[in-house]
């Protein structure tokens, strides 16, 4: 008798799987998997699935469960990380919408909505995920997002924003937008800020040799590319966690 430990990764937004198979005549103890499977367990939120079969191929895996027909198998797992990894790093979102999730989770006025986006967007990047599908410009008062500021631009200054984010507006969010590591960054962020005062935020992206610092002029609001950021945002981060 064949045993697979089947882990399943399920693309947000499509009915595509991906997954990766351990497979052995014998019993499978945790000792026996791979060191790395428990980081992207958790990384991917992978649902894990226990079959057993005649023998150790793939092929026997779909004929006992035809919901493994069509799927993608990985029995490598180095390759296997490499395609989740290289989704996660293609999948993006507006900053709007993300504004709105973040609204949804945090207390937060029109100032701090945009001081809090440019930061979690500058961290992802510099971890190697572009979070957001447009990229900052530079305004008097720091990085801003230009769909966000349209948006909450009425709010008074000072005030709380309150979003009312359905239940389907959150299933609809990309799964591997708001990950696990996202979501870890998103909150160190969130906890940084929350002693410091509207100015205090603007001095921190204002940081001197700063991406804003570095492309800032009155009135052009010029976009801050990502290679300034990747360059130059350890100015803004010091400033942050100090």
């Amino acid at each position: 008798m064949a045993r697979h430990m089947i882990f399943i990764y399920k693309v947000p937004t499509s009915s595509q799987r991906l997954v990766f198979v351990y497979s052995s005549n014998q019993l499978i103890y945790p000792d026996d998997l791979p060191e790395k499977l428990d980081d992207i367990i958790e990384k991917y939120e992978l649902a894990i699935h226990y079959l057993t079969t005649d023998d150790l191929t793939i092929a026997s895996i779909k004929d006992k469960d035809p919901f493994f027909e069509g799927i993608e198998f990985y029995t490598d797992l180095g390759l296997f990380i490499d395609k989740l990894d290289g989704l996660i790093s293609q999948a993006t979102i507006s900053p709007l919408a993300f504004s709105k999730l973040l609204l949804s989770k945090f207390k937060l006025d029109k100032l701090e909505i945009q001081k809090v986006l440019y930061l979690i967007y500058a961290e992802c990047l510099q971890n190697g995920v572009k979070l957001f599908n447009e990229s900052p410009v530079a305004y008097l008062y720091g990085p801003v997002f230009e769909d966000v500021y349209q948006e909450y631009k009425s709010q008074a200054r000072g005030a709380k924003i309150e979003v009312d984010l359905s239940y389907e507006d959150l299933i609809l969010l990309p799964k591997t937008v708001y990950t696990p590591e996202v979501r870890k960054t998103t909150e160190r962020i969130i906890d940084a800020i929350a002693t410091k005062t509207g100015g205090a935020l603007i001095d921190i992206t204002h940081a001197p040799d700063g991406p804003w610092d570095m492309v800032y002029e009155e009135g052009c609001n010029r976009e801050i590319p990502d290679s300034l950021i990747l360059a130059c945002n350890d100015k803004v981060t010091a400033l942050l966690y100090n």
